[in-house]
């Protein structure tokens, strides 16, 4: 079941995005957790750091390289163009993201953030 708060976020990112074309917001979630940046191991050369989400419950993971639904703790998260330039506050604080699941290096899923608040 979605929360108001849930419909007002996808709401305001579908009105902010209407202008670049129609977007599909089938493989949308929301979820809380803490954010967290962390640096990247040297060895796998993908730059300082990345970002992840640390979820307040286990998050079903239910498409992935494995090839089978799996409970995760955290996933990698990237902001979208119109938050990343905050995103550093959100850090290591409770928050809700809207975000779009995708895929990163190696296959792994990450969730790319289109909205974000503070809990």
């Amino acid at each position: 079941m979605i929360r108001k708060s849930q419909l007002e976020v996808l709401e305001k990112v579908k009105s902010q995005t209407s202008n670049s074309g129609d977007r599909e917001y089938d493989e949308t979630e929301v979820s809380r957790g803490i954010i967290k940046k962390e640096i990247i191991p040297k060895e796998l050369e993908l730059g300082d750091y990345w970002y992840w989400i640390y979820f307040d419950e286990p998050y079903l993971l239910k498409d992935n390289a494995s090839g089978f639904p799996r409970y995760v703790s955290k996933i990698q998260v990237s902001p979208s163009q119109n938050i990343a330039k905050d995103f550093d506050e959100m850090v290591n604080i409770p928050v809700e993201i809207f975000s779009r699941k995708s895929w990163g290096y190696a296959e792994s899923n990450l969730f790319e953030i289109l909205a974000i608040t503070k809990l």
